[in-house]
């Protein structure tokens, strides 16, 4: 029986090992040989929801002094900018950013090594949850919030585990496997070794990507209650961090395309968009004076003719246009943002003060009000498929008849 035993257990662990070689040697989440990962490396697997463990280690490996924070929107966006003097510098966004979430992973970069520029990208969508939480995958112990945190015990047993799942875990193995064979990647995420990441594929793109974006849109409208205290009261945190580290920061409104904007009026949140915007401006002058600073640089970018009111491609080709759906833009205008935030002279955008930011949500209005008018056919599209989303949830009670009047349906 003892022999036995030993015998299973040995075979056991010969088989973990050569389970864990053979992930190491191959490294789907492009972990253990990040010093090689390019492009092609890092998309042979699609790490969409393990990037919350990823981006971490990411920060230990690289020790960026520059870094971008923020959702799947600000994700396009290169950190590598003239202005930062080729600064080791990292885009640490993920996908759905809580608050929170930013907030933790400011203080974790800061940790690893103190930041001297910080870009945070924000969006109204991050400030629709009813208070400030975490998604999926984040875990408090795996993002240090002082230098000493780097040492402590909950820290190291954290990575210890993290090592340990992507060396001998099945997922891993059948990640492993399916990079190998070429099949690990089905959404076609594009991963670059500056955190930059999006969607390689098409069909969420053009006309297609708009209209399935609005629907998320109508989701979030009819599943989530718009309370932004609690991100605004964490979002205070993030700001009297940035003043007590002495860090550059800029922050920017991420752009929407204004066929989202027109529906967010037509759902009876124009309100909110623009109650977001006049907070940021007042919570940003507040803690200003309270810190005994300067207000961070806060920019907005919605209102560039040409950019977000661009014309709504028929087919999924999106090459030359400045959006793929609407809310995640290109490298290029990511580049563009960048540039006019941190360059001597912006070529778009607006720095939003006390004094500027409502003639420039006026602007927006008009923008949005010329955009409905020469698009109706596009904007008819949208309401006839969302009248048809309310219709199946009627059938199964769970819609609101309020909505039926908000978007003009048929009864």
């Amino acid at each position: 029986m003892t022999h036995y035993l030993s015998v299973l257990m040995i075979t056991a662990l010969g088989l973990c090992g050569s389970i864990a070689i053979f992930n190491y040697v191959v490294d789907p989440y492009a972990i253990h040989h990040f010093e090689k990962a390019d492009e092609e490396y890092l998309s042979r697997t699609d790490r969409y929801w393990h990037m919350r463990t990823t981006k971490p280690w990411r920060v230990r490996q690289l020790k960026p002094s520059a870094v971008i924070v923020g959702s799947s929107r600000s994700a396009s966006i290169h950190p590598g900018i003239s202005a930062w003097n080729n600064q080791p510098s990292y885009n640490v966004s993920v996908p759905g950013m809580t608050i929170y979430e930013m907030y933790r992973f400011i203080q974790h970069s800061h940790a690893n090594r103190a930041l001297d520029k910080l870009v945070i990208g924000l969006d109204f969508e991050i400030f629709m949850q009813s208070k400030p939480g975490t998604r999926f995958g984040f875990s408090e112990n795996r993002l240090a919030r002082s230098e000493t945190d780097l040492g402590s015990t909950d820290f190291r047993l954290l990575y210890g585990t993290d090592i340990a799942k992507t060396l001998v875990s099945l997922t891993a193995l059948s990640k492993s496997i399916a990079a190998l064979a070429g099949t690990g990647n089905a959404r076609q995420h594009r991963y670059f070794r500056d955190g930059v990441w999006f969607s390689g594929a098409d069909q969420n793109t053009g006309e297609f990507g708009y209209l399935f974006f609005s629907k998320t849109i109508f989701k979030l409208h009819t599943t989530r209650e718009l309370d932004m205290e609690g991100n605004f009261s964490t979002f205070a945190a993030i700001l009297r961090f940035c003043h007590q580290q002495n860090i550059e920061t800029r922050i920017f409104i991420a752009p929407t395309h204004v066929f989202h904007l027109n529906f967010w009026q037509q759902l009876g949140h124009i309100q909110s968009w623009q109650a977001f915007h006049y907070g940021l401006v007042e919570m940003n002058s507040r803690i200003a004076e309270e810190s005994n600073r300067d207000p961070i640089p806060l920019w907005g970018f919605n209102q560039t003719r040409g950019v977000i009111d661009e014309p709504i491609s028929r087919h999924r080709q999106t090459g030359e246009s400045w959006f793929r759906d609407g809310v995640h833009y290109q490298a290029a205008l990511g580049s563009r943002i960048m540039n006019s935030m941190w360059g001597e002279a912006p070529t778009m955008g607006i720095l939003l003060t006390t004094e500027s930011v409502n003639p420039y949500l006026v602007g927006v209005d008009r923008i949005m009000a010329n955009f409905a008018q020469d698009n109706p056919r596009i904007l008819q599209k949208r309401t006839r498929q969302i009248c048809r989303a309310i219709s199946r949830r009627a059938s199964n009670s769970t819609s609101n008849p309020e909505d039926f009047t908000l978007l003009g349906c048929a009864d």
